[in-house]
C-alpha cells in the first residue's frame, strides 16, 4: 500500500480519536450545537479558520492559479476584509443575542416567514458548497485507493460524514491539530515547489505575463470574488456558529480579527504551488495540479502535503454540516413540533446530514471546477446580508420588506448559477440590482415601526 495513504489514514485515525474523546457530554441540543457558549477564542480561531482554509482555498486555490494566475489571491483580501468588517459591525449583536442557529438571529429581526426566507437562501448554497470537500480529497484518495475519482469523492464523503456526528466541541478541539497541519503542509509543499521552479525571479520569468496580473479576471468578476469572499463571513454558518459558542464579546472579537489575518498568510502558499505547476506542467489538467504536483515533490513532501489537503477538507465540513443540521433542526422542525426534545434534535440532525451528503456529492460531481462551484452559490447569499447589516446597523427593514427582498433577489441569484452565468454576468450582479430596487419599493409601502439606527436593542425579548 502506497506509504502517503498509511499517512492519511492514521491521520484520520488520530483526529477521530481527538475528535471522539474531547467531544464532551451530549446534555443538551445547545453543548451538541455550540458547546454551551463557553469556547475561548484559541478554539474558536481554528473552528473559524475552518470555513476558510478549506477545499476551495486549497485544491480549489491551486487550480485556480494554474488557470488564471495570481488573480486568484482576490478570493483571500476579499475574506480578510470580510472579517475586519464584520468583528466591528455583527460581532456584537450574535454575542448579545446567542442563539443556536443563524435562523434564529433572523428571527430576532423579523418575522418567521422572513426568517425561513433567509435560512432557505443560506442553506441551499453551503449545502451544495459543502460538496466541494469531497471532490478535493477525492482527488487525492481515488488514485491512492486506486479508485476511480468518483469512488475517491465517495470514500471521502463517508469519512467527513462520520466527523460531523460527533458535535461542535469535538469538532473544535481536532480542529486545533487541523491548523498547525494545514500551514505546515501547504507551507513545505509551496517552499518545495518554489524550489523547482528555479526560485521567484525563474518563477515569475517562466508565467504568461497575465499570469502576475491582479486584474486578469476583468474588474466586473474582480469585484463580484471580493465582495462575494467579503461578505462570507457575515453570514457564514460556520462563523455565526462560532460566534455563539464564544465566552464573550471580547473573545469573538479577538477570534474574528486573528482568523482573518490568518486567512491572508495562507493565501500565498497555494498560489505559489499552483503557479509553479504551470511552469513545471502547464498542460496538465488544472483540477489535478496539486496532486501532480505532490507526486513531482517525492514520497516524503507529498506525504505531508496529502496530510495538508486532508486537514484542510476534514477541518471545513465536519462544522459546516452540523450547522445545516443545526439550521435544518431548530429552523425547520422546531417550527412544526416546538416541543421535540433534544434527543430527538440530536438526532434528526445527524439524519439531515447523511441525506446532505449523498445529494450534494451527487450534484457536485457534475460540477467543471470546485472554486468556480463555491464562489458562484456563495452569491446566492449575499442579498441576505445586505437585509441584515442594513437592519442591524443602520435603520430596521420591515419583515415584509426583508422577506420580498430576499426572496427575489436571491431567486434570481440561483436562477443564474443554474443558467452557467449568462451573458458573462457573475450572479452578484443581477441579485443586486433586482433585490436592491425590491427592498426600495417594497419599504416605500412597508414601514418599520422600530427606530434608532440600530434596530436590534429594541426588538422585543422574548427570546432573551
Amino acid at each position: 500500500m502506497n506509504i502517503t495513504l498509511w499517512f492519511i489514514i492514521g491521520y484520520f485515525i488520530i483526529t477521530a480519536a481527538v475528535c471522539w474523546f474531547s467531544r464532551g457530554k451530549e446534555k443538551n441540543a445547545k453543548e451538541f450545537f455550540v458547546a454551551s457558549s463557553q469556547l475561548p477564542w484559541f478554539l474558536l480561531v481554528p473552528l473559524l479558520l475552518s470555513e476558510y482554509l478549506h477545499a476551495t482555498a486549497t485544491v480549489g486555490t491551486v487550480e485556480k492559479a494554474h488557470d488564471t494566475g495570481i488573480a486568484a489571491f482576490w478570493f483571500f483580501f476579499g475574506t480578510f476584509l470580510g472579517f475586519i468588517v464584520f468583528t466591528f459591525t455583527l460581532v456584537k449583536f450574535y454575542t448579545y443575542i446567542k442563539r443556536i442557529s443563524i435562523g434564529e438571529a433572523f428571527a430576532v429581526l423579523f418575522d418567521q416567514k422572513t426568517r425561513l426566507a433567509c435560512v432557505i437562501f443560506l442553506f441551499v448554497p453551503t449545502a451544495f458548497n459543502s460538496a466541494a470537500a469531497y471532490l478535493a480529497l477525492g482527488s487525492f484518495l481515488s488514485p491512492l485507493l486506486n479508485l476511480p475519482y468518483e469512488g475517491g469523492v465517495w470514500v471521502s464523503a463517508a469519512v467527513i460524514t462520520l466527523l460531523a456526528l460527533i458535535g461542535l466541541r469535538g469538532i473544535a478541539v481536532m480542529n486545533f491539530l487541523h491548523l498547525f497541519t494545514i500551514f505546515f503542509g501547504f507551507g513545505i509543499a509551496a517552499i518545495a515547489a518554489l524550489t523547482m521552479a528555479g526560485g521567484p525571479t525563474s518563477l515569475i520569468a517562466s508565467l504568461p505575463s497575465e499570469f502576475m496580473d491582479f486584474g486578469q479576471m476583468g474588474w466586473q468578476s474582480t469585484l463580484s470574488w471580493v465582495i462575494t469572499s467579503g461578505t462570507s463571513p457575515l453570514s457564514g454558518i460556520i462563523v455565526v456558529a462560532a460566534i455563539f459558542a464564544a465566552r464573550d464579546e471580547r473573545t469573538a472579537k479577538i477570534a474574528t480579527v486573528s482568523t482573518g489575518i490568518g486567512v491572508l498568510l495562507f493565501g500565498m502558499l497555494p498560489i505559489i504551488i499552483g503557479l509553479s505547476a504551470y511552469a513545471l506542467m502547464p498542460d496538465i489538467p488544472s483540477r489535478i495540479a496539486l496532486f501532480e504536483m505532490g507526486e513531482t515533490f517525492g514520497v516524503t513532501v507529498s506525504s505531508i502535503l496529502s496530510l495538508g489537503v486532508t486537514a484542510a477538507v476534514v477541518s471545513t465540513t465536519p462544522a459546516m454540516l452540523l450547522s445545516l443540521g443545526a439550521i435544518a433542526t431548530r429552523d425547520f422542525f422546531l417550527l412544526i413540533k416546538p416541543d421535540a426534545s433534544d434527543l430527538t434534535q440530536v438526532a434528526l440532525t445527524r439524519v439531515v446530514i447523511v441525506v446532505l451528503v449523498i445529494t450534494t456529492t451527487l450534484f457536485a460531481l457534475t460540477q467543471p471546477t470546485i472554486m468556480g462551484m463555491v464562489v458562484n452559490f456563495m452569491q446566492v447569499r449575499i442579498i441576505v446580508v445586505a437585509v441584515l447589516l442594513i437592519s442591524v446597523l443602520w435603520r430596521p427593514i420591515h419583515p415584509f420588506a426583508a422577506f420580498f427582498t430576499i426572496l427575489i433577489g436571491s431567486s434570481i441569484a440561483l436562477l443564474w448559477v443554474f443558467l452557467d452565468s449568462p451573458f458573462g454576468i457573475e450572479p452578484l450582479w443581477p441579485s443586486l440590482a433586482v433585490g436592491l430596487v425590491t427592498l426600495l419599493v417594497s419599504s416605500y409601502f412597508k414601514k418599520s415601526e422600530k427606530q434608532g439606527s440600530a434596530g436590534w436593542p429594541q426588538v422585543d425579548r422574548t427570546w432573551s
